[in-house]
């Protein structure tokens, strides 16, 4: 049976949490101070040493010990030195005894915070957190659907890369060229988008075949403007949406980095691979362009498991 995997890239902010959910230790100075003067002490901290320039933000300022005392955190360790020289500090330190270095205790908290809700819990249990995350991190809602339709369109994808072949001169194509792919339109339910009708038709136009740019996703997009632009000369109004919005692409081979910037740019839904290209790949094997943080528009990628049939 086929599996599929979504890629999905590293997320730095795992980094404080191990596989079991456990939080990952940071240490940290805090005071200990008499339950009626705690509230005070936070309102002063708040402008003498905020939480943020301590890297305390994610937790709470305070935890209450089993034997009813209260446990104000400060900053982390190896910041403290730092932070503790500003010169409002220093005056509150003349204020408040309790504040005294000598007086400081190293107490444990989560280094970062929480991912999921079982991290909100589990930190909890070191250090009582500030906020549970926003939003899960859960299985892909759409995992079935897609499986459900991967081997049916990986299949086009590969009868369009032997198609794309006999168009081309042997030897000449790298992976992502080489390779095939078909571009569906889910909302619309129109015809799919083969990238061999597209380089039959830039042939008849006497574009070269072995041409550089024209690998299979890049000939899909194309084929997607070309459609639009029938459809304008045919009296269709003008798109406001961009070239490729809410499409899935379906490819035999992973794209690479300048393919996958492309489906990317025409704003593709989801696309689905099966064979990774440990050398160029862009949708997780050397780059994950998919997800990039730094640009407007994300989609989903999921990729054939090694093994899958």
């Amino acid at each position: 049976m086929m599996q599929l995997e979504e890629i999905t890239p590293p997320d730095p902010r795992l980094a404080g949490w191990d596989a079991d959910d456990a939080p990952v230790a940071m240490r940290c100075l805090a005071c200990v101070v008499e339950p009626k003067q705690a509230s005070s002490l936070i309102r002063e901290l708040h402008d003498a040493l905020p939480a943020s320039s301590g890297g305390v933000a994610h937790v709470k300022r305070v935890k209450k010990g089993d034997d009813g005392s209260l446990r104000v955190v400060l900053a982390a360790e190896a910041l403290y030195d730092d932070v503790s020289n500003e010169d409002a500090y220093q005056a509150l330190l003349t204020r408040r005894s309790e504040l005294a270095r000598e007086a400081l205790e190293v107490v444990l908290v989560p280094a970062q915070p929480p991912v999921t809700r079982a991290h909100f819990e589990q930190g909890a249990r070191l250090w009582p957190l500030a906020r549970p995350p926003a939003s899960d991190r859960t299985a892909s809602p759409t995992h079935d659907d897609v499986l459900h339709t991967a081997r049916q369109r990986l299949e086009a994808a590969e009868r369009d890369r032997v198609q794309l072949a006999s168009l081309r001169a042997p030897g000449t194509t790298p992976k992502c060229a080489g390779g095939g792919a078909v571009l569906y339109d889910p909302l619309t339910g129109c015809e799919p988008l083969a990238a061999a009708d597209e380089l039959r038709q830039l042939i008849d136009e006497r574009t070269p075949p072995n041409h550089p740019l024209l690998h299979a996703p890049m000939l899909v997009v194309r084929a997607q403007a070309r459609r639009q632009r029938e459809k304008r000369s045919e009296g269709a109004p003008p798109s406001e949406a961009y070239l490729c919005t809410g499409m899935d692409v379906y490819m035999t081979d992973e794209p690479c980095v300048m393919c996958a910037m492309a489906l990317l740019h025409s704003r593709v839904r989801r696309a689905v691979y099966r064979r990774r290209d440990s050398e160029m790949g862009g949708l997780g094997s050397v780059e994950s362009v998919h997800a990039l943080s730094s640009t407007n528009h994300r989609f989903r990628a999921w990729r054939v498991v090694d093994g899958g049939s």
